[in-house]
């Protein structure tokens, strides 16, 4: 800590944790992923407060690294699937099949189903598998809304961001 200068070096950053280890890199040390991930729980918790995270989590995302973050819409096809087979049920696409859309969604979802039993040991609830194409478009909605805001919310103050989160 006293070669990155300590915690209060990172003090003015919303994504402290992540200025925290890239000064750590910058200063000769290692960075590793833990092999477990950290459990977050948000029960008992109102829409709007945790519409307030993910959206300060998005903000917070796009401030340090612009291309990182276009490249999470990679990570989220879904969306994207479902539009491509609505438009497809409704308007002839000449070139698209919508089997190959189909399965393309039904693989994202297996994925996601995978994952979550491999970070959680547990099987995924079946009302979650359901719930996950629309909540995939919930996602998609608050990266989109990330891309606009500038100031954010945190522990009853307003912060503007800036350039690595500062």
């Amino acid at each position: 800590l006293d070669a990155i200068g300590g915690f209060q070096s990172a003090g003015h950053f919303l994504a402290e944790d992540y200025v925290i280890g890239q000064a750590v890199v910058n200063a000769g040390y290692r960075v590793v992923t833990a092999a477990r991930p950290v459990p977050a729980w948000h029960e008992g918790w109102t829409f709007s407060r945790f519409l307030g995270r993910h959206l300060r989590w998005a903000v917070m995302r796009r401030f340090v690294s612009r291309s990182a973050y276009v490249a999470e819409l990679f990570l989220n096809p879904s969306p994207v699937l479902m539009l491509l087979l609505l438009l497809g049920l409704l308007l002839p696409m000449p070139g698209i099949r919508l089997s190959w859309l189909t399965a393309a969604l039904i693989f994202h979802q297996l994925l996601d189903a995978i994952s979550f039993t491999r970070m959680s040991g547990q099987r995924p609830p079946l009302l979650a598998l359901l719930c996950n194409p629309l909540r995939q478009c919930f996602t998609l909605g608050i990266w989109i809304f990330g891309w606009f805001i500038e100031t954010v919310e945190w522990r009853g103050k307003s912060y503007g961001v800036g350039a690595g989160s500062l």
